[in-house]
């Protein structure tokens, strides 16, 4: 298996896992108190009450929690071993941008990361993994979850540009 399919069979063994801000591939089933965890994690009353929610009603097992840029740098800090600690979609944008130049959308392939801003915003908000065929996997605040989506789900939310990376 070369590393791109790795990589894809990593991300797709963890579709059903839960959201939880900045975390980072914390095995959640687990913990003693997964709640109080949570509570340090999340940004607000309703995004905790989700994720708690999710967690009780969860059957994976094991059940990890990832955000968005968790769930790359997971897999980047535990395979490849060059990045240590918390890094934010707009981190992994500016590492990538700054070590691998990046690219326009009509070079896309499978492995490819993706960076999401609206007209709104002056920095990276989010991140995903091109699979090809329309489809990029992410955790998504919104579902709770790490999931597969369409390609056609981000312009329904107005997110306005991806980018390559390579």
């Amino acid at each position: 298996m070369n590393r791109i399919d790795g990589f894809i069979a990593y991300l797709e063994s963890h579709v059903g896992d839960m959201y939880v801000w900045g975390a980072q591939g914390q095995r959640v089933d687990t913990m003693g108190t997964p709640e109080t965890w949570i509570r340090r994690r999340e940004t607000s009353t309703r995004n905790y009450d989700r994720a708690v929610k999710f967690f009780r009603g969860a059957a994976k097992r094991p059940l990890y929690a990832f955000d968005c840029s968790g769930l790359i740098v997971h897999y980047i800090s535990d395979t490849m071993h060059w990045i240590k600690g918390d890094t934010s979609a707009h981190g992994l944008y500016g590492m990538c941008r700054d070590n691998r130049g990046y690219f326009g959308m009509a070079e896309m392939r499978p492995g490819d990361l993706l960076f999401f801003w609206n007209s709104g915003r002056t920095r990276i908000y989010h991140t995903g993994i091109w699979l090809g065929g329309g489809k990029y996997i992410h955790a998504s605040s919104s579902a709770g979850q790490v999931v597969v989506s369409g390609w056609s789900d981000w312009a329904k939310n107005s997110f306005s540009h991806g980018k390559r990376v390579y």
